[in-house]
């Protein structure tokens, strides 16, 4: 049962990325993306133990990658 939970969020988070880059037409420097990564994969690593690390780390990624996504940059001057 828990694996269909990981496949129901994994599908959620690219669903979300998709139809966020395909409507907005971004530039990938404009958000928090690739910090997003970095945190999900430490905290999937952390709290997806019993689940697998595997699955723990691509789940972690899939759900930072989608947080750091909405979170806009400051524009330097």
């Amino acid at each position: 049962m828990t694996i269909i939970w990981y496949f129901i969020i994994m599908g959620i988070c690219l669903v979300t990325i998709f139809v966020y880059y395909h409507k907005n037409n971004k530039i990938y420097n404009e958000n928090y993306m690739s910090e997003g990564i970095g945190l999900g994969i430490c905290a999937g690593a952390l709290l997806f133990r019993d689940l697998g690390v595997a699955l723990g780390i691509s789940l972690g990624m899939m759900i930072g990658l989608t947080i750091g996504m909405f979170i806009k940059k400051d524009k330097k001057r």
